[in-house]
This record gives structure tokens, C-alpha cells and sequence, in this order.
């Protein structure tokens, strides 16, 4: 869906990625809904959060960062209680699912649950503040990412397994690259994550490195498709940011 700004932003649901939906049916998302954290809008950084003369959060500051949540129940674009503009397509309505009422600006701190066994409350009203001015950002709980950093590797072996032969520098490329990602799947399945992160960055990433400005590999790099090497690095450096939580 797109915003059709020159008519008050609503979404136009002519384009092609709504083809064939009608109004009211469910929208079905893999492995259940996900809340989003927000970094930007438009494009832009979200300005810092801050209070106003009545102690409430300024209009137009809703970051660094902001939660967004999903809507359980597909409805009409939200719109602010407040807004008493006559001529909406959509008015307010508190019967209808607003994901924004349940959406958080200047979100500081996110506790995922259960709970693990010890663990102890981050006092919100205390901390919070400080972390708007620091541009941080707390998540704790039950965060466990080892499952996570499993199925990465899985979908990293499964991409260079199903890549083209003529992407890799040489017949042995694919295999040692297999190899060593099954390994540290391995290291990291008996919970030696500092090994298994060693192995990423001083074995598996020398050999993945950037295409230079002409498209050309360098270096002790093993692939040889451009498109290819980018897709593996990014989700290289997303399981040693993941690794790097629990080290």
C-alpha cells in the first residue's frame, strides 16, 4: 500500500501488492506478527523525545527510538482521538484496532517475557530519560538469541549451497565455506559462543570481503558474485551482533 499524500495521506489499496484482497480479510504473517522498533521516519533520524511546558512528551518528538505494533484485527487507518477534522474518510472510532494506541514513542527500555529466574525490573521512571539523551536503548528478559544465530547459519549454508558454481573463486570455495559455517553451528549449539565468534571473524569473514567500487572481488575473498557476497555479509554481521549480546 501507498500513502497518497495530495489527498491526506490515506493508503491507496489499488496497488499490486493488495491485488486480489478484499475488505475484512485476515492478513496472514509467517511465524506470527512482530513489533517493529523504529529508527526513522521518512527517512529521517526520529527526534529525541521531550517534555513540553504541561510535562508531556512535545508534539512532533517521538524518538531516538519508537515501538511499533501491529494490528490484531485489519482495520481503518488509525486517527488520533483528538482530531476533530469533520471531513475523514475513516473517523475515530474506540471499537476499532489502533496499533498506535498500544505503540511506544521514545521507547527506552523493552522487557521481553518470561522473566528468566533472578532477574530484576529496570525502574522505567528512573533510567528512562537518560537513555533518550544517551540515544540507547535497553532490551532485556528472555532474549536468548542462540536459536536465532542456528537458523542464520542454516540459511546461510542453504544460499551458498543453491548459488551457482561460477559465483565462487574456485571448486573448493563452496565446500570450505560450507564446512566451516556447519562448524561453528556446531560450536555454537554446545553454547561455546566466544569460539564460535572468534571463528566467524578471524576465519569466515576475511573471506567474504566487500566488492570494490568497480564490482570486483579482492583480497582473500572466495566469492565472486558481488550480490551474492553482500547477501552473506549482512547475515554474517547480523549473527556476530547477535553473538556478541551473549559473549
Amino acid at each position: 500500500m501507498t500513502a497518497d499524500k495530495a489527498h491526506g495521506g490515506w493508503c491507496d489499496y489499488s496497488s499490486p501488492g493488495t491485488a486480489g484482497r478484499a475488505n475484512g480479510d485476515p492478513i496472514l504473517v509467517e511465524n506470527g506478527l512482530r513489533m517493529l522498533l523504529a529508527l526513522r521516519a521518512e527517512g529521517v533520524d526520529l527526534v529525541p523525545g521531550r517534555l513540553d511546558s504541561s510535562n508531556k512528551l512535545a508534539s512532533n518528538t517521538e524518538g531516538p527510538f519508537r515501538t511499533v505494533t501491529p494490528q490484531k484485527l485489519p482495520g481503518p487507518p488509525d486517527q488520533p482521538s483528538t482530531n476533530s477534522n469533520p471531513s475523514l474518510i475513516w473517523a475515530y472510532s474506540s471499537a476499532n484496532d489502533h496499533n498506535a494506541g498500544f505503540s511506544t514513542k521514545s521507547a527506552t527500555i523493552i522487557k521481553v517475557e518470561p522473566m528468566p529466574a533472578g532477574t530484576t525490573d529496570i525502574d522505567v521512571l528512573e533510567a528512562g530519560w537518560n537513555y533518550v539523551d544517551s540515544g540507547k536503548i535497553v532490551i532485556y528478559g528472555d532474549i536468548d538469541p542462540q536459536q536465532n544465530i542456528l537458523d542464520k547459519l542454516s540459511s546461510m549454508t542453504d544460499v551458498i549451497q543453491t548459488a551457482d558454481a561460477d559465483a565462487f573463486k574456485n571448486r573448493g570455495a563452496r565446500r570450505a565455506l560450507v564446512q566451516d559455517l556447519r562448524s561453528v553451528r556446531h560450536l555454537i549449539a554446545k553454547g561455546h559462543y566466544q569460539a564460535g565468534l572468534h571463528k566467524l571473524e578471524r576465519e569466515i569473514l576475511p573471506t567474504l570481503e566487500s566488492c570494490s567500487e568497480t564490482g570486483k572481488h579482492h583480497g582473500k575473498n572466495w566469492i565472486r558474485d558481488c550480490d551474492l557476497q553482500q547477501q552473506l555479509l549482512w547475515s554474517l554481521h547480523e549473527i556476530i551482533a547477535l553473538l556478541n549480546i551473549v559473549v
